[in-house]
């Protein structure tokens, strides 16, 4: 009797402990993403190449553009509703301040991620989930971009982090869609060059000759030429880049969209006297100069043609990508020109500084 009673209850627990694990399970579904195990993970070769950029090239622009194509299309499929898409970046070295640029090895300039297909920086979430194509939500470009004041050296693709693209289920959980380590390197070079001082001899003229106000002497060449100069290698901050096809593990095709930007050499000049005219060029003498009632007017020679240079503005030369030649010239002239109604004649002297910026 005893023994009888203990086995019913015993089954009765056991019973109800069946019903109910059935039931939590029956209760309970998994999300789940799958890939078809289409799903890939690859190295990216940055590609070797040397790019230049000055002490002035604006700080936010990019210098070199790598654009990464897809390997192969990756069908997504998820079980239950609630899914999307994650664009993360993992590992890697983050530029002081920043939350999605990260350091390069070379101061003065960090690396950033865009999906090109989104106009989004990396890291970024989608409700889109589906078929992940080389050319839509696969592509993505490596951007190196100027933080502040460059140095510079060869860029050090172990302090970047890895590109991942992901499913999430409704659950939270990842499945690999493709994940891309960046190997390798680019040398970054800040053109520079030599600044001589020039000294001019505009000639000799006559008070005869130059008998009223705005009358003036032939012109003289004058040029501004930079000697020593490195090479000048240009860059892509006007929307080029290097466009590179993933093939394999570690291995893809080249191509180069667009011309490389030149390089840019901006010429301002600031009189050491005052200006006369400042719209019009003409400066005012010195005061070792014994003359009076003249000044100098500059220009600037376009096309065999003098055009007077506005003192506000600059004159720009952009050496052809790969120039070599060591040497840099802004063809600048000048003449004697009479600017008052009472003059007197003398020596004729005048300087000016002239400022340089690389870009």
């Amino acid at each position: 009797m005893f023994s009888l009673i203990r086995s019913k209850i015993h089954l009765r627990i056991v019973q109800l402990f069946v019903a109910t694990s059935g039931l939590l399970f029956a209760g309970h579904s998994f999300a789940v993403c799958s890939t078809g195990n289409q799903q890939y993970t690859v190295q990216v070769p940055l590609q070797a190449a040397t790019f230049s950029a000055g002490e002035d090239f604006p700080v936010g622009s990019n210098i070199r553009v790598q654009q990464v194509r897809g390997y192969t299309a990756v069908p997504v499929t998820c079980t239950n509703s609630g899914a999307y898409s994650r664009m993360s970046l993992s590992g890697g070295t983050l530029y002081p301040g920043q939350s999605n640029i990260y350091q390069t090895g070379i101061n003065g300039l960090g690396v950033r991620f865009r999906n090109p297909y989104e106009n989004k920086y990396y890291p970024f979430n989608t409700t889109w989930v589906g078929i992940y194509s080389p050319d839509g939500w696969l592509v993505f470009t490596i951007e190196l971009v100027k933080m502040g004041p460059i140095t510079a050296g060869t860029v050090n693709s172990a302090l970047f982090p890895q590109v991942r693209i992901d499913a999430i289920d409704a659950d939270n959980n990842p499945t690999r869609v493709a994940w891309h380590t960046i190997t390798g390197g680019f040398t970054l070079q800040t053109p520079t060059c030599t600044t001589p001082n020039f000294n001019w001899d505009l000639g000799t003229t006559n008070t005869t000759l130059l008998r009223n106000q705005g009358d003036a002497s032939v012109w003289v060449d004058t040029p501004v030429t930079l000697t020593g100069c490195s090479t000048f290698l240009g860059n892509n901050s006007n929307g080029s880049y290097t466009q590179y096809n993933i093939q394999g593990f570690n291995s893809g095709s080249v191509s180069q969209s667009g011309s490389i930007a030149p390089n840019k050499l901006t010429m301002t000049l600031t009189p050491n006297t005052s200006a006369i005219d400042s719209v019009n060029g003409i400066v005012a003498l010195d005061n070792t100069a014994t003359a009076s009632g003249f000044g100098v007017q500059l220009a600037s020679k376009q096309s065999g043609t003098y055009v007077a240079q506005n003192l506000a503005g600059n004159m720009v030369v952009t050496p052809t990508v790969g120039d070599s030649s060591g040497s840099v010239r802004f063809p600048l002239g000048a003449r004697i020109i009479r600017t008052s109604d009472s003059v007197q004649g003398g020596s004729i002297k005048t300087s000016l500084t002239y400022t340089i910026n690389y870009q």
